[in-house]
């Protein structure tokens, strides 16, 4: 649902990365250029961004993004468009320019307000953040599983490393004093919790590469990890 332009404020350009400016442009312009040098308006410092490598225009209500016939494209949520075709942006949408890492997120509030949100793509058997597809590992796949089963509502670390690696931790404390027996190797309990934190971590990591203004996995201390909507990345979990 689209809303009159002058009850909003303006869409912008909201830069991903310290070598992308203006960190934030008003696209109030006619047509905004992107590229590598000026005239741009809005520069991308990169060696495979093209001097002149793409454009975005106000057109019958909606902004179009167009690459200029660029030498390494431009790409929309990680995937490279047609070059010389036009591009109907969306809010949220994560463009980037020689490269599919997100460079830049597309705002548009006269758009319905969009919020990023993990979801499983049945299709594919991935995860996907906002239109990307996550790159994640068995593990890290797992895990987010688990936390996407529970959406909104903490995991306890034991409840996840149970699910993630298959262990009955209340029957082995239990029986092992806190020590788990993994073939002829004994591991203590924390190192699963260690591994638990890591994968997380790097989880969080795959996310913030796509859009770094948004988390959506937290920890509470004493309870456990939570997946939710996205929250802005000062949010205490």
């Amino acid at each position: 649902m689209k809303t009159s332009l002058s009850n909003v404020e303006p869409a912008t350009l909201r830069a991903l990365r310290p070598y992308v400016t203006p960190q934030v442009y008003e696209l109030q312009r006619a047509e905004c250029l992107i590229g590598r040098q000026p005239p741009c308006h809005v520069l991308v410092d990169t060696r495979v961004t093209s001097r002149k490598h793409a454009s975005i225009i106000y057109e019958q209500g909606a902004y179009v993004l167009r690459d200029c016939d660029s030498t390494q494209g431009t790409f929309v949520n990680r995937r490279r468009i047609a070059p010389n075709q036009p591009y109907t942006l969306n809010d949220g949408d994560a463009l980037g320019f020689g490269e599919s890492m997100p460079l830049i997120r597309f705002r548009d509030p006269s758009l319905t307000a969009w919020r990023p949100k993990v979801e499983f793509d049945q299709k594919v058997q991935r995860f996907v953040y906002g239109h990307v597809t996550l790159d994640l590992t068995q593990v890290q796949q797992a895990i987010l599983q688990h936390l996407h089963q529970a959406y909104g509502t903490p995991c306890s670390d034991d409840g996840c490393i149970e699910t993630v690696w298959n262990l009955d931790f209340p029957a082995l404390i239990q029986a092992e004093k806190n020590i788990v027996k993994q073939g002829q190797i004994r591991v203590k309990r924390g190192d699963y919790v260690e591994q638990l934190s890591k994968r997380v971590f790097e989880i969080n990591e795959e996310l913030r590469s796509i859009d770094p203004e948004f988390k959506v996995i937290t920890r509470r201390r004493g309870v456990g990890y939570m997946l939710h909507d996205a929250r802005p990345v000062d949010t205490e979990g």
